[in-house]
């Protein structure tokens, strides 16, 4: 049996139990190779009737030849090549044909062509920042809208039922929103992520979903909390105590008469998730929880490019910035809807 060793630059072969190893080409066979180019034989295939192997050296960029007992080495392509990898014969048309890898436009700094530059792996920046943006907003909306979801109804039943039930219910949000934010959603992903897809047609997307409901499970008692407060204030007040005296349910009562009235705050409430769940979403994708590659994901950007720092920072700044500005814009954007609804400022938002 025959093989390259591209780490030794050597052709080798042996009796086909492993034993009898014979160095046929070795580092000094590699003729003609400046001192600062390193032989690294890749791919190699045999013609055994014509006595003859084959190989395309990766490191001088060359496909050679030599007879199998690793004489008469002769390099038969020297120019046009660029990283070839394997090789294969047709015998008996005369031919051969190789793979040939083009060397990677690895970090290149902002240009024409690439206006954010390329990361390591050679790919435009600016084109996976904008691919990367549509799972991230997607995720991160649909997150903070299931956490607006669970937790406006638990806090204005916990808020409108009172006595032990609020309690109860108001020591358990308690209890998750002293656990830091980030820990929860890891705790919650981690539990959920070992359980398979529960329907086959939900494993595409079944990583984004869990990231969905690891968001809203965070936001859930962060939303609770403010809903059951102003619940507790309209509960008393004519309206409400009219629907109680025209013998209207509690379910009707909340959803008829207490909601519609505190639709400002839930506004004001989603805005500020959003912002949150941009960050959340963005700091898993840093921990590799988040989508995985090759999607793209700016947290996982930053996180591959970090290395890079110091010779191509951009590669690495382009999607924190680009995290920033996005962050900042919905901060904005609270604003505003707080403004037209003229609501104080959230403790947690300020």
């Amino acid at each position: 049996m025959y093989w390259v060793d591209s780490g030794t630059s050597k052709v080798q072969r042996a009796n086909l139990d492993g034993s009898a190893v014979e160095d046929l080409v070795t580092r000094l066979d590699c003729r003609r190779v400046p001192a600062d180019a390193q032989c690294s034989p890749e791919g190699m295939a045999l013609d055994v009737a014509g006595g003859k192997m084959y190989w395309v050296d990766s490191g001088t960029d060359k496909v050679r030849r030599a007879n199998l007992d690793g004489s008469a080495v002769k390099d038969l392509v020297t120019s046009g090549l660029s990283r070839p990898r394997g090789i294969a014969l047709d015998v008996a048309g005369g031919k051969m044909y190789w793979t040939d890898e083009a060397e990677l436009e690895r970090l290149l700094g902002p240009s024409g062509r690439f206006w954010l530059g390329t990361d390591q792996f050679g790919r435009d920046l600016l084109s996976r920042m904008m691919a990367g943006a549509r799972s991230l907003i997607t995720m991160a909306v649909a997150g903070a809208s299931l956490g607006i979801a669970l937790g406006t109804v638990v806090g204005m039943s916990s808020g409108y039922k009172g006595g032990r039930v609020d309690v109860v219910v108001m020591r358990v949000v308690d209890g998750l929103m002293s656990i830091p934010s980030l820990l929860l959603a890891l705790l919650v992903l981690t539990t959920l992520g070992s359980r398979a897809a529960p329907v086959k047609w939900l494993e595409p997307i079944w990583q984004e979903l869990l990231i969905v409901v690891t968001i809203g499970v965070v936001f859930m008692p962060f939303v609770a909390r403010v809903m059951r407060s102003v619940t507790l204030s309209l509960k008393e007040m004519e309206f409400v105590q009219s629907a109680r005296l025209r013998g209207e349910p509690a379910v009707y009562i909340i959803f008829r008469e207490v909601l519609p009235n505190i639709i400002p705050v839930v506004a004001v409430e989603a805005s500020i998730r959003v912002s949150f769940a941009l960050l959340l979403t963005a700091g898993l994708g840093f921990l590799g929880l988040g989508v995985q590659p090759p999607t793209p994901d700016w947290g996982l950007m930053v996180s591959e490019n970090r290395e890079f720092l110091s010779i191509a920072p951009w590669a690495a700044l382009a999607p924190a910035m680009a995290m920033a500005s996005l962050v900042v814009g919905v901060n904005l954007l609270t604003d505003g809807v707080r403004e037209a609804a003229q609501l104080p400022i959230s403790q947690e938002a300020s």
